[in-house]
């Protein structure tokens, strides 16, 4: 994802930064060959969503590297692990758990890692964001969502 997608994924993601609240707990992963958090001080822990941190966050997606290669199957394995720890620890609100995925296609419907983590009771929440005006692999990403409870959302244009 380079050029154009790549500044509106960045546009996309401060967007659903600004809809969370003192309530949320979040974290933002990349994800290209390995899954990569994208604020050290934020490894592997859901962080309050208040003013400081998303405004953080923000800064810290503007240098995010895009490479060609993206391992979302990875990246999906840690988000879920960061939600079990969670859901298991305490930590957060309890309420309600989503994963965000902005992407600009996928080849893969990722079947296994859903069963794996989400299956039967489906308690993660998956939306996903594609990006593009002619993107590939659309399909994939739509049953993605709407397999986990989610919404696909085709984000074109800033």
């Amino acid at each position: 994802m380079t050029g154009l997608r790549s500044k509106i994924a960045r546009t996309t993601i401060n967007k659903i930064l600004d809809t969370l609240s003192d309530d949320d707990y979040f974290n933002i992963i990349s994800y290209s060959t390995q899954p990569l958090y994208i604020d050290k001080c934020s490894n592997r822990t859901l962080i309050q969503a208040n003013i400081k941190n998303k405004e953080r966050l923000k800064e810290a997606v503007k240098d995010v590297e895009i490479k060609k290669i993206a391992h979302l199957d990875r990246a999906l394995e840690e988000a879920f692990a960061l939600l079990d720890v969670a859901r298991s620890d305490g930590e957060g609100t309890q309420c309600n758990q989503a994963i965000m995925i902005i992407s600009d296609g996928s080849p893969d419907t990722y079947g296994e890692v859903f069963e794996k983590w989400n299956r039967p009771n489906i308690t993660v929440r998956v939306f996903t964001y594609l990006i593009g005006r002619e993107v590939k692999d659309s399909r994939e990403v739509s049953l993605i969502a709407c397999a986990n409870k989610g919404y696909e959302s085709f984000v074109c244009q800033i």
